[in-house]
């Protein structure tokens, strides 16, 4: 069973590893394969990859929206966020494409019983990783989301496209930042990525923009996993310290990862998700 990533860069990441331990804790026989692509040849990668056997392939920054072209069917999530992290080559040759970032992203808050029905939520960023969240909160009831970039029109085009009145968008030195007051707080930029704390300044200067003392936080999500271990924080971002600081609980974007892959691995090979989330979670988030 041939199974890869496409994206680029890839060399960073944990997936081959997270799906290699899904695959021997399935008793299956297989691979993954992360592949880099450059620009502009995402097609042909991704049919020569098909030719040569792949049955499933996840998608990573900067293609999720690109590969949507490449695809026979999609999921109605995938269409709901506009984008795609999960292929699939079916046995008839049909390529269906979904997005297993909406649910994986969900997950550990609803594992942490955290209340989103009826919440305000900040979500910073309006990336690929902001819409696939805030499609996943829309689902879940949530009262309001506040999306805050530090583009306003790539903020204004996001609430645009999702067109739900509960979304409204927010700049970063207005008023209305201060009076929105989140009980929840979403990092979905890539600020802090790869981050240490030797030269996270300016991460830490645009998160300490926010006027958090004029809030009741109780929970801030970083949606970029982290090998970091600092100041006693096993998954340290810069966003995590932040809002630690001011007093809520925080957790990093690992178990995204983690169940978004798992998601996608029991899509490929029809196996039990739990089974391989346990075997994914239990794999190193660095190589050793």
């Amino acid at each position: 069973m041939k199974l890869g990533l496409i994206g680029n860069p890839v060399a960073h990441s944990r997936s081959p590893a997270l799906h290699r331990a899904a695959l021997i804790a399935a008793g299956l026989d297989g691979d993954y394969t992360a592949h880099r692509v450059a620009p502009g040849t995402v097609e042909d990668v991704v049919r020569s990859l098909w030719k040569d056997g792949v049955i499933g392939l996840n998608v990573t920054l900067p293609l999720k929206v690109e590969v949507l072209s490449l695809c026979d069917e999609l999921s109605d999530v995938a269409i709901r966020a506009g984008a795609v992290n999960t292929l699939h080559r079916l046995n008839n040759g049909v390529i269906h494409g979904t997005n297993t970032d909406v649910s994986g992203g969900i997950f550990p808050l609803k594992q942490r019983g955290i209340e989103l029905s009826g919440a305000n939520v900040l979500v910073l960023g309006a990336g690929g990783a902001a819409r696939g969240i805030v499609v996943g909160l829309l689902a879940k009831g949530v009262a309001r989301i506040g999306v805050l970039n530090r583009t306003i029109t790539r903020a204004q085009h996001l609430a645009a496209e999702l067109n739900d009145a509960r979304i409204c968008t927010i700049s970063i030195d207005s008023g209305e930042l201060a009076a929105f007051q989140p009980s929840i707080i979403i990092n979905a930029t890539s600020i802090g990525l790869g981050s240490t704390p030797l030269n996270a300044d300016q991460a830490f200067g645009w998160f300490q923009r926010l006027p958090l003392s004029s809030w009741s936080i109780v929970f801030g999500y970083d949606l970029v996993y982290s090998t970091q271990n600092t100041s006693g924080m096993t998954g340290w971002t810069p966003f995590r310290e932040v809002i630690q600081d001011a007093g809520a609980a925080t957790i990093d974007g690992w178990e995204m990862l983690v169940r978004q892959a798992a998601l996608s691995f029991a899509i490929w090979t029809k196996t039990d998700v739990e089974t391989a989330y346990a075997a994914m979670l239990a794999t190193p988030r660095a190589a050793r």
